[in-house]
């Protein structure tokens, strides 16, 4: 009977680490600041269309100004009658964006951009649909 308790009681304490561990961000618990975005974004844009140092510079200060914008917007989004509005807002700005990352590449790395921004659309499309479901 005892030792039924205990295995109870561990499953319990197991089950409540495990849904702490879920509600985390999957970046190591951390928000990546714009900063660090930007970063990141001309790290894989990098790896994916070997950018020259123009086009890196470039990148790194359109993903910047996108991502300080974004974290303004959802701040002001998390109110639920401005969150519909600053998701589109996002989206827009997303669009310039890569518009603008668009004009520093030549034509093979286009290609290449719009076949990333592609799967890329469609894994967070299957993400939505996911969700929905």
């Amino acid at each position: 009977m005892i030792m039924d308790k205990k295995w109870l009681v561990l499953g319990a304490f197991l089950l409540i680490i495990g849904l702490a561990k879920a509600q985390q961000p999957r970046n190591g618990g951390m928000r990546l600041n714009p900063d660090e975005r930007a970063k990141r974004t001309v790290e894989m844009l990098d790896k994916e269309l070997q950018l020259n140092q123009t086009q890196k510079d470039s990148i790194y200060q359109f993903s910047l100004a996108e991502a300080k914008e974004q974290q303004t917007l959802f701040q002001s989004g998390r109110d639920e009658s401005n969150r519909r509005a600053s998701f589109e807002k996002m989206r827009t700005l997303r669009e310039k964006s890569q518009q603008k990352i668009k004009g520093v590449l030549n034509d093979e790395q286009v290609k290449k951009y719009d076949t990333l921004l592609k799967e890329r659309q469609n894994r967070m499309g299957g993400r939505r649909g996911g969700r929905n479901a």
